[in-house]
C-alpha cells in the first residue's frame, strides 16, 4: 500500500491520531498474515518430514519414542492443526487487509476534507508518514523475524554450552569430594581397633541388608550416614 504520495499539510494532532490507529490496524493485520505464512510454512516442513519417514522423524526429535508414541502423535496432531487452520485463516486475512486498507485511505480522505476546511493554527504536527508496500513490509519483517531466530540459536548454544561446562565442572567436584572422602574413610578404618571394624562392619551390613530388603530408603541410609559423619 502506497498511500500520502504527495506532500500533504501539516494537521491537529487529533487527526494525526486518527490516521496512525488506522495505520496501526494495517500493520497489525500485516503481522498476523506474515507471521501466518511462516508458522505454515514450519508446520508444513515438519509434516513432510514426518511423512517421508515417519520413523526418521521420531528418532531424529523424540529420541527413543516410536512414530505411532504419544508424544509424536499428539505434535503431528498439533501441527495438522496448524496447517488446516492456515488454510483456513488465509483467505480471511486477505480481506480484512483489503477492508483495514480501505479504512484507512478512507479515513485519510476525511482528514484531509477538515482540516482543508479549518483555519490555520499552532499545535499542528506532520502528516503521518506512509505506510510501505505490503511486499516492502513482508519482506522487512521476515527478516526481522531471521535476525531474531539466528539470535535465539545463537543465546541456546551460548546457553547449552555453558550449561555443559557447569555439569562438567559439577561432576569434577563431586569425583574429587567422593576421593577425598574414601581417602577420609580408610584413613578411619586403618585408625580403627578391632573391635571398632567389627563394628563398623556390623553396621555397613545392617544398612546394607536393610536397603535391599526394603526395609530402609536410600534417604534413611543418607540420613544414617550423616548422622555417623557428625559423631
Amino acid at each position: 500500500m502506497a498511500s500520502n504520495m504527495t506532500k500533504q499539510p501539516d494537521i491537529p494532532k487529533r487527526l494525526a491520531a486518527r490516521i496512525r490507529g488506522a495505520q496501526e490496524r494495517v500493520q497489525q493485520q500485516r503481522v498476523a498474515i506474515v507471521a501466518g505464512e511462516r508458522n505454515y510454512a514450519q508446520s508444513s516442513k515438519r509434516l513432510a518430514e514426518f511423512n517421508a519417514s515417519p520413523e526418521d522423524f521420531a528418532s531424529r526429535h523424540y529420541g527413543r519414542n516410536a512414530a505411532d508414541s504419544y508424544p509424536v502423535q499428539t505434535t503431528i496432531a498439533r501441527e495438522r492443526e496448524r496447517v488446516a487452520h492456515h488454510e483456513k485463516r488465509r483467505p480471511e486475512r486477505i480481506r480484512a487487509l483489503a477492508m483495514l486498507e480501505s479504512e484507512l485511505m478512507r479515513i485519510e480522505q476525511e482528514v484531509l476534507v477538515e482540516v482543508t476546511g479549518l483555519r490555520p493554527s499552532s499545535g499542528r504536527v506532520p502528516w503521518p508518514g506512509r505506510l510501505p508496500a505490503f511486499k516492502e513490509f513482508r519482506a522487512a519483517f521476515q527478516e526481522e523475524m531471521r535476525q531474531a531466530d539466528e539470535r535465539w540459536r545463537i543465546e541456546r548454544a551460548e546457553d547449552d554450552a555453558e550449561f555443559e561446562r557447569l555439569i562438567a565442572a559439577e561432576e569434577a567436584a563431586n569425583e574429587e569430594r567422593h576421593r577425598l572422602e574414601e581417602a577420609q574413610l580408610r584413613r578411619e578404618i586403618a585408625a580403627m581397633s578391632s573391635v571398632e571394624y567389627a563394628n563398623y562392619r556390623a553396621w555397613a551390613d545392617f544398612l546394607i541388608n536393610g536397603l535391599r530388603s526394603g526395609q530402609f530408603t536410600m534417604e534413611n541410609v543418607l540420613e544414617s550416614l550423616r548422622s555417623r559423619a557428625r559423631l
